[in-house]
């Protein structure tokens, strides 16, 4: 064909339909060659792919199918048009001549077989006709398909470009060319043709067909169909790749497990095989599957056996889940009992079971978004009886009490029971002794009354009998006592107002008190001055103070209650007193004799310790007037009664003068003269006696008229 190209179709859907033409005239027509090799290509018109330069008329934006060419396989372009810049989007600016021209970019060769196994990736530039750079119109392209007449350019963003090798190419609306096999290992070979004709790497496997996957925990398990077509050797293994992510694994054959997919996030699979060549075309993919965990789950109870009535935990615990979300059903014998939420693998349902006999639980997981469902086996549990729970509060605010208490009332609190708290019967005893019985209100507390409680110490309990749904119950021991009171106070009778040494003794009386004990206990603290007997019979046994204690012995009920009494036994009173004195007128007063008498019982002078009897003096010298008898003072000194004795004195005592015979004087006397006579009869007389005391003695004297001297007496 000659001339220049030009467009026949115009339009988005004119393209759609040159399109569908190009693949039916694949599948139907015969290979056309797209221009006879003598009359198109002028060899050396070009110095090698980088250093070629390509016009407006040289290069075109066209529909190319199959996507991807195969060395040796059919290729169809059409809808031939100007380029874009791959870059922005839009349409090149050849200049205002329309001289502008593209050239490859040598210094921008890179090759990445990972990302394009089939293609070198070049820069595509556009200059000013005198070779000004102007702009890059695709930072990268690959360049495929080449034969003698020309190549395809792919560039950013896959705009498709064809490249003639002539200097103006006539294109018709479309045409089919077989591309060159070959394989260029150089980059240097893009320089230069024939090699530049290679730059498609054939000799690389067909495309596996048939691609499957099943997905799994995080995985995916990629099924193919070896590719017919091997290459130019054998297949040495496959490459499948993951959409989404690009995660890639590699096989020597298939089924391959590509790892690390995120489960709940849909895949689709692509697979090429490999052989020396590199990898081949990459297949058709594969319909999406979503990976997920495939979880276990457990149930398990923190109550087995249970109590009817009693909240027990049910667990449920998810293993091999990938961060599972959800809830999980509880059921019993199939019947639904109650769901959960999931939080960290884990749910928890609070379950009371209402009746005696067997549970039979599962646990169910819904599955969620990255994981699949899940059913447990059955936990099987037995329930059995409830125990309640019964306790005694303290009886009373304050223990002990002290007796006599009115009465007191105990309380018991029932409680986790199974059925109606109120009217249950509560038993309370002390110790093993029943006490009484008392019936629970609606909150489960009984009160007992309990009245003439004696002293002591009480264990106080109480029970609940069992029933059909609850065990019996007995209640922890609540101690309580009550202290033995205190007596009355006593009162001591038959103490004498005054007690003195040597007095018979006496009987103590007492009375008073409280209780039942009658018996009384006397002890005193001074067995010297007073001993008491059992029945509280007191002897006097010295002087001084004695304390008796009387006690009233207790009883059951009562303390014993204790009266001291303090006694004084005054010392007892010796009579201290003198002998009477008889005397001869003229003669001294002799010394006084001193009497103590008084003593009690065996007591004498000689056998009380310290005892010394006190000595006697007068004042009177030895003769005074001429006295028959007086009174005479006595005083005393000295003298020790001894511990059990006091002296009382008698300061005065009796003395008697006789008168002496006296010799007569003769002479003449004058009766009225004091002066005696200087003669005596030989006759008695009375005369003046001078008595030597330090008391006057008042006496009547007898005088007798003296006759003359030379009478004679009668």
């Amino acid at each position: 064909m000659t001339g220049k190209r030009k467009r026949i179709f115009k339009g988005k859907s004119a393209r759609a339909v040159l399109a569908l033409l190009i693949v039916l005239s694949m599948l139907f027509a015969e290979v056309l060659p797209f221009m006879d090799a003598a009359e198109s290509y002028a060899a050396g018109s070009q110095e090698g792919l980088f250093a070629g330069k390509y016009g407006k008329d040289q290069i075109f934006d066209c529909v190319r199918v199959p996507m991807y060419p195969v060395g040796g396989t059919p290729l169809t372009l059409g809808f031939f048009g100007d380029i874009y810049d791959a870059n922005e989007g839009t349409l090149v600016d050849w200049g205002p001549g329309g001289d502008r021209y593209v050239q490859f970019d040598d210094t921008a060769v890179q090759d990445d077989p990972d990302a394009y196994p089939d293609a070198y990736n070049v820069k595509l530039n556009l200059y000013e006709a005198d070779g000004t750079f102007v702009k890059t119109i695709s930072d990268w392209g690959t360049v495929w398909a080449l034969n003698e007449l020309g190549f395809l350019y792919i560039g950013l963003d896959y705009y498709g470009y064809y490249i003639a090798n002539n200097d103006a190419c006539e294109c018709g609306e479309s045409t089919t060319y077989i591309p060159d096999e070959g394989l260029v290992v150089d980059v240097a070979d893009l320089n230069s043709y024939p090699a530049s004709a290679y730059v498609i790497r054939n000799g690389s496997p067909g495309a596996p067909t048939g691609v499957s996957a099943v997905p799994g925990n995080g995985q995916a398990v990629v099924s193919f169909t070896a590719p017919v077509d091997t290459g130019t050797s054998p297949i040495t293994g496959y490459v499948v790749t993951a959409y989404p992510g690009g995660i890639t694994a590699s096989g020597d054959s298939g089924p391959v497990t590509v790892e690390g997919l995120t489960n709940g996030t849909a895949y689709t699979f692509t697979v090429k095989a490999v052989n020396a060549a590199g990898p081949g075309s990459e297949s058709l993919a594969s319909g999406p599957v979503t990976p997920m965990a495939d979880p276990t789950i457990s149930v398990s109870s923190d109550a087995s056996p249970a109590a009817v009535g009693n909240e027990m935990t049910l667990t449920a615990v998810l293993s091999g889940a990938d961060s599972p979300t959800g809830t999980v059903v509880f059921k019993n014998d199939g019947t639904v009992i109650g769901s959960a939420a999931v939080s960290s693998g884990t749910a928890e349902f609070l379950y009371t079971p209402t009746a005696l006999g067997s549970l039979s639980i599962t646990a169910e997981y819904a599955g969620d978004s990255k994981n699949t469902g899940a059913a447990s086996g059955v936990l099987s549990i037995e329930v059995g009886k409830n125990t309640p729970a019964l306790s005694v509060p303290a009886a009373v605010p304050v223990s002990p009490q002290t007796y006599p208490v009115s009465k007191i009332t105990v309380t018991a609190a029932l409680s986790s029971y199974f059925g109606t708290l109120g009217g249950q019967t509560v038993r309370f005893y002390n110790g093993e002794v029943l006490l009484g019985t008392a019936a629970t209100d609606s909150s489960g507390t009984a009160s007992l009354e309990l009245a003439n409680m004696v002293a002591g110490t009480y264990s106080l309990t109480a029970e609940v009998s069992s029933d059909g749904f609850n065990n019996s119950v007995s209640s922890a021991a609540a101690a309580f006592e009550i202290s033995k009171g205190t007596q009355t106070e006593l009162t001591v009778g038959g103490v004498p107002a005054t007690v003195v040494y040597g007095d018979s003794g006496f009987k103590l009386i007492p009375a008073g008190g409280s209780g039942t004990g009658t018996a009384y206990s006397f002890v005193s603290d001074n067995a010297d001055v007073l001993t008491v007997d059992s029945l509280g019979n007191v002897t006097v046994k010295g002087a001084g103070t004695a304390k008796i204690t009387v006690t009233k012995a207790g009883d059951s009920n009562y303390n014993p209650m204790s009266r001291e009494v303090s006694i004084t036994v005054a010392p007892k009173p010796l009579a201290v007193s003198v002998s009477p004195v008889t005397i001869t007128s003229g003669q001294a007063i002799p010394a006084l004799v001193v009497n103590v008498t008084g003593f009690v019982g065996s007591d004498t002078e000689s056998n009380i310790a310290g005892f010394q009897k006190p000595l006697a003096g007068q004042n009177y010298g030895s003769t005074a007037a001429p006295v028959t008898s007086a009174v005479l003072a006595v005083t005393y000194s000295g003298g020790n009664a001894a511990k059990n004795y006091t002296f009382s004195y008698t300061t005065t005592t009796t003395i008697t003068i006789n008168p002496v015979t006296a010799i007569l004087v003769k002479s003449t006397v004058n009766a009225n003269s004091s002066t005696a006579p200087n003669t005596r009869d030989s006759a008695p007389v009375a005369g003046y006696l001078m008595l030597q005391a330090a008391v006057v003695i008042m006496a009547a004297v007898t005088l007798k008229k003296r006759r003359p001297i030379g009478n004679d007496m009668k």
